[in-house]
């Protein structure tokens, strides 16, 4: 009896030894089975080139793949366009899980801001290359009249001067004014601008190679004085006897006041070209 009870006992610790190895393997297979189906176990899809999308396409994009995407990081590409994707990780081609997420970065959707650099009266090079490593771009170099040769006069932008200090977007395409020196070939007399704006002084002053000197305003509160403001004195004066060359400059002063204006004035034929052989040929000589 005591043989047979030891026996049952021995077997049933067996039999449960058995089950447990069974069950323990059964949730095995069970946790493997569902562990491959979780992780789509030898399924995999190439991932798709995101660069060049803009953000607000990235949604439509991904429609009909099979990943999703997070923007990670901004730069800013002057050679790129704005507001697009730049890189990606994992890089496109890449074998991935479905559903994985891919990380962007864009480039910015507005430029960096830079300052206007002070050009003027350095040489032509020095003030190409401090306005290009400030980021800016340029656009087109005009020569203009002037006593110094390869000289930054200006920076400007669509015929409109800029000043040192303004502010504006890295890649801003600009105009850089170099003086052409004096062209001695061309004598002009001093023009009558006795009644004219700054303006007006100014287009006729340019259209005879001549520069703009000095300028004062005399009784003038406002800006609105300013512009209507006329020319009453001149220096040089209108005269036959001075010759001026291209690139010379002509210093005014203006006022509100038109009583001030000189009655006598050049004829309008006195500001043509000088090409009489036995003028002076000295710049700005008068007798």
């Amino acid at each position: 009896m005591k043989h047979l009870f030891r026996f049952l006992i021995s077997r049933t610790f067996f039999l449960n030894l058995v089950l447990a190895a069974l069950v323990v393997a059964g949730g095995l297979w069970f946790t493997l089975n569902r562990l491959e189906i979780i992780t789509l176990h030898g399924e995999s899809i190439s991932v798709p080139d995101f660069t060049g999308f803009k953000l607000d396409e990235l949604d439509d994009f991904v429609l009909d793949q099979d990943v999703r995407y997070e923007v990670v990081d901004s730069v800013f590409d002057l050679k790129r366009p704005l507001g697009t994707v730049l890189s990606q990780v994992p890089p496109a081609g890449f074998e991935v899980k479905p559903g994985r997420k891919i990380y962007l970065t864009v480039n910015s959707f507005r430029a960096p801001t830079r300052e206007l650099p002070t050009v003027k009266d350095r040489g032509f090079k020095d003030a190409v290359y401090e306005l290009e490593s400030r980021g800016f771009r340029i656009n087109e170099i005009i020569y203009e009249p002037s006593p110094s040769r390869d000289v930054a006069l200006r920076v400007e932008q669509k015929g409109s001067e800029l000043e040192p200090g303004t502010v504006l977007d890295i890649g801003t395409k600009v105009d850089l004014i170099v003086g052409a020196g004096i062209d001695r070939t061309k004598p002009v007399y001093p023009p009558s601008l006795y009644g004219f704006t700054l303006e007006e002084s100014k287009t006729m002053l340019e259209t005879l190679g001549l520069n703009v000197g000095t300028v004062v305003f005399e009784d003038c509160q406002t800006e609105t004085d300013s512009n209507r403001a006329v020319v009453f004195f001149q220096e040089p004066v209108p005269s036959r006897k001075t010759i001026l060359y291209a690139g010379d400059a002509v210093e005014i002063t203006l006022s509100t006041d038109r009583s001030r204006v000189p009655i006598r004035q050049m004829e309008i034929t006195d500001t043509i070209k000088a090409t009489i052989p036995s003028l002076p040929t000295s710049r700005g000589s008068s007798k």
